[in-house]
């Protein structure tokens, strides 16, 4: 940020160029249908830089390009805030919502004061775009209440209110007009007021939460939070998915780092992602650059963790223009060099002629399995060393206690659980130093192994609660469906007084129990489980009790019912109910 009032983030310019990778490599945008603010050198090109009058002119240029049933998508990773509201009877606490541009709170080239972006004035853009028949989709990685964080290392995604007064002449015109009607706020989760429903919002937190940024435990680079995990979350791209259906696992991801930061979405959820953009061919990379010494050939592919790629991912090389490259691929190689936007591989079997052309289009062979692995942070003599040992005698060192838990360097960034000593005990924190775990073993050698134990519980835990089919063409695509209904009376069959559980966020009512009905839509007989995940890491398999699967014939259903869903973890106020079924 420019002015020295506002503290720097580590990860929004990884964000946007993440972001930006994702839109070119994989849903194949062209470079003239985006634009890509960055602050990531202080002598960049005036017009590169994410200052209000480029944000604003970005809306301008979207404006003016958009037509009926374009995908418009307008993604800011950064500080919000908050200022006194420039419309008092609109706004209860006498605040306005704000993003905060690069250049804020400091003096423009034409010497007047520069301010923060209102959220009013993101609606004006929102709604004038709209009205062109456009389908609009916004993305704010940031948050704009809360006071601070446990945890003076985790980056917070919000800055302090900018008190200045503001006069209304300063505000977007269209916008400072619209406000002399008098208008009726609407009240939202994530706190953002952005109008009506036509559009898709996905807001880093709740209102009175924090926006967290993380760390790549692969790259090292920072990232927000629900930016890497939105990502992270579309690896295996389905044109077919729904804004709600990534939302959730973006929600359950985030939250698995930091208990109290909840992403929202708001709007029409079932619509589509990027809607139509779909790749017109099978998903591909492609190869930019080739580079050859004497220990071998290495080739630069235009992606990165966010398209899938990360260290141990192994690639096949497939001639330019290759259709849906099924047949024997010119090469093959292993990433070995991981960067935000682009990874290096080492060409492992190459071309049994010629040489790996550039542009040549690249798959993913096989990820590797860095996401089942958690960084640890620990500066306790006995529990590095327990973490650091085999976990049994004679077993692995270089594996350590547990092969999901690595213990990072005193002084490293980007841990996912922390340990802290407190006198004569042991805590466990998430990443934000939030106490998550009931139990504090005492500072002994037998504690240290406790800890450990846990840590491990907490990464299987954590491993199952993400776990899906990571297939974008699963082979049971549609076979099952499964319902959720929170009831009081039910007959032999379903609930009598059943309330359906599939909106979005729904609160499960005092005294209300819940019912699963999973149904076999398919032609052949599958095999179920079902299992149940609760608030203090619990893992309990509820369907069938005394078997490992169920058979259910084609055209079958079975029942789950009388599930009573507590909040079991003192450290937290909210939490989802999670049941994971298992079909083969």
């Amino acid at each position: 940020y420019k002015s020295p009032s506002i503290s720097d983030l580590r990860g929004c310019v990884n964000d946007a160029k993440a972001m930006a990778a994702f839109l070119r490599a994989r849903l194949g945008v062209p470079a003239d249908h985006m634009r890509v603010l960055l602050s990531e050198t202080e002598d960049a090109p005036p017009e590169t830089l994410p200052t209000r009058a480029n944000i604003l002119a970005g809306w301008e240029w979207l404006l003016s390009q958009a037509e009926s049933g374009d995908q418009v998508f307008f993604h800011y990773s950064g500080h919000g805030s908050q200022a006194p509201t420039v419309d008092p009877p609109s706004e209860p606490d006498g605040y306005d919502e704000t993003l905060v541009p690069y250049d804020s709170r400091e003096t423009g080239p034409d010497g007047q004061p520069v301010y923060d972006i209102l959220d009013k004035e993101l609606k004006t853009y929102i709604d004038l775009v709209e009205a062109k028949g456009a389908l609009v989709t916004v993305f704010l990685d940031c948050c704009h209440s809360g006071s601070g964080t446990r945890d003076p290392d985790v980056p917070v995604r919000k800055t302090r209110a900018d008190e200045r007064p503001r006069p209304l002449e300063t505000v977007e015109p269209r916008t400072a007009a619209r406000l002399a009607q008098p208008l009726a706020r609407s009240a939202s989760p994530s706190g953002w007021e952005l109008g009506a429903d036509g559009h898709v919002l996905l807001a880093g937190c709740r209102d009175e939460e924090l926006s967290h940024e993380y760390r790549d435990p692969n790259t090292g680079a920072w990232h927000g939070a629900t930016t890497f995990f939105f990502l992270q979350s579309l690896r295996n791209f389905d044109p077919a998915l729904t804004w709600r259906e990534v939302y959730e696992q973006v929600r359950m991801k985030v939250n698995g780092v930091y208990q109290n930061q909840t992403p929202q979405l708001e709007g029409p959820d079932n619509r589509r992602i990027f809607g139509e953009w779909a790749p017109p061919t099978a998903p591909h990379l492609l190869v930019e650059k080739v580079e050859q010494d004497a220990q071998g050939v290495y080739v630069y592919i235009n992606g990165g963790p966010p398209l899938g790629l990360t260290e141990g991912s192994r690639v096949e090389i497939y001639p330019p223009g290759s259709g849906d490259m099924s047949g024997a691929p010119l090469a093959r190689g292993v990433v070995d060099m991981v960067e935000v936007d682009h990874v290096w591989a080492t060409v492992t079997a190459p071309p049994a002629q010629g040489e790996i052309p550039v542009l040549a289009r690249v798959k993913i062979a096989a990820q590797s399995y860095d996401n089942l692995v958690y960084p640890v942070a620990v500066t306790d003599p006995l529990v590095q060393k327990v973490l650091r040992s085999p976990k049994e005698e004679g077993g692995d060192p270089e594996q350590g206690f547990s092969p999901f838990l690595q213990v990072l360097e005193e002084g490293a960034a980007g841990a996912f659980f922390q340990v802290e000593a407190r006198d004569d005990h042991y805590a466990v924190l998430d990443a934000a130093g939030v106490q998550i775990v009931s139990e504090t073993p005492p500072r002994t050698t037998e504690g240290a192994r406790q800890v450990a134990r846990i840590l491990e519980h907490l990464a299987i835990y954590n491993n199952v609660r993400n776990l899906r089919n990571p297939s974008p063409m699963p082979l049971l695509a549609d076979a099952v469906t499964v319902e959720a209904f929170s009831y009081t009376r039910a007959g032999r069959t379903r609930p009598t007084d059943g309330i359906p559980l599939d909106q979005r966020d729904a609160v499960l009512e005092p005294g209300r129990m819940v019912w699963l009905t999973v149904r076999n839509d398919s032609a052949e007989d599958l095999y179920a489980s079902v299992f149940v995940l609760t608030s203090d890491f619990g893992i309990k398999r509820i369907y069938p009790r005394r078997a490992a699967y169920q058979k259910v014939e084609a055209g079958g259903a079975f029942f789950v019912n009388r599930l009573r869903p507590r909040i079991n973890n003192p450290f937290v106020g909210r939490s989802p109910a999670i049941f994971k079924v298992f079909v083969t």
